[in-house]
């Protein structure tokens, strides 16, 4: 057992029924590809999903999220009635920092709710997979390169736990794509999802970092899971291929798998 899957997805709250409502009719794309990244988890029976969130806990070191059990809500975008359980792995994230520990520092802490960018792919995850358990794990706020370092050790870890497991990074390419989005529009945004897709398809991590001076230009919320990303499937037997992209309220919603 190892490492089964990995993959990006979008953590926007609006792709959920009771927040997005009519508006998800323009967010199909996406959806779809979320329902195929999901059928895909469950086919290869993963037992614990990794996702690597982008929302809060921004410290110099990695953090996972060791609750047993997830209150997933999204009262703060106004939604009182989405709310589900989900089970945590804590016993699989006391071997994942013991182990990532060795060449990154990592740390544990028990918190509840759940953030929404582990929260929203779950929502898409457990239609197929309801005994699906979460690792959360919150990206340390360091270099790009520290961050690749961090998702090899991720890889080898999972790949001597014994256990099917998938890594999942969330977040959202540039905010500024057309003039709906609330950050304003910028006109490098297009390109810079362009290039950030195109280097991850390619998995040359070089030509992703090489965006970093922009990212505070186009608003882009994925370059360091990305890079966790990109470093948990280094060396491995399976190629990155994109199921979804679209953006019609001016945020750049990825969806990318890598079966392995």
């Amino acid at each position: 057992m190892s490492l089964a899957l990995a993959a990006f997805a979008p953590h926007a709250p609006i792709l959920l029924p009771t927040i997005g409502k009519d508006n998800r009719r323009s967010l199909s794309g996406t959806i779809a590809a979320y329902h195929e990244l999901a059928k895909d988890l469950a086919e290869r029976r993963v037992e614990t999903v990794i996702i690597i969130s982008p929302v809060g806990l921004k410290q110099d070191a990695a953090i996972f999220n060791l609750e047993p059990l997830f209150h997933c809500q999204f009262e703060e975008f106004g939604d009182l009635t989405g709310h589900f359980i989900a089970p945590g792995d804590p016993l699989l994230v006391n071997e994942l920092k013991q182990a990532i520990n060795e060449k990154t520092p990592t740390q544990v802490t028990s918190v509840n709710p759940l953030d929404y960018g582990s929260a929203v792919p779950l929502f898409f995850f457990r239609q197929f997979s309801p005994k699906l358990k979460v690792a959360p794990l919150y990206p340390p706020a360091r270099e790009p390169s520290t961050l690749f370092a961090l998702g090899q050790a991720l890889r080898d870890a999972a790949e001597r736990s014994g256990k099917n497991l998938a890594v999942v990074a969330t977040g959202c390419l540039s905010q500024r794509l057309n003039r709906l989005s609330p950050a304003g529009y910028s006109p490098r945004a297009r390109s810079w999802d362009k290039r950030a897709i195109k280097a991850v398809l390619d998995q040359k991590k070089d030509e992703l970092w090489r965006l970093e001076p922009e990212s505070n230009e186009v608003k882009e919320l994925a370059l360091d899971t990305l890079s966790v990303l990109l470093g948990s499937v280094d060396g491995l037997q399976g190629q990155i291929k994109q199921l979804s992209y679209e953006y019609p309220f001016g945020a750049g919603l990825w969806v990318a798998e890598c079966l392995l």
